[in-house]
């Protein structure tokens, strides 16, 4: 949760299933470029709590025995 307010991320969705690409683009602060932004969330991933937030993900890793 640290992680997201020093990217300066107000609201944490409690699921990634409705973040649309441009909803992504938009939670970009003006300070960062779009690749220095995705840079640092990629520092700070959790797969585990990737899998809890977005069904999809979890289906396939289960699916393919990730």
């Amino acid at each position: 949760m640290n992680s997201a307010k020093n990217l300066g991320i107000k609201k944490i969705p409690e699921t990634t299933e409705s973040i649309t690409k441009e909803r992504f683009y938009s939670l970009i602060p003006e300070d960062y470029s779009r690749i220095d932004f995705m840079r640092e969330i990629l520092k700070n991933f959790s797969l585990q709590t990737a899998k809890e937030k977005n069904k999809s993900l979890k289906y396939c890793i289960k699916k393919y025995d990730c």
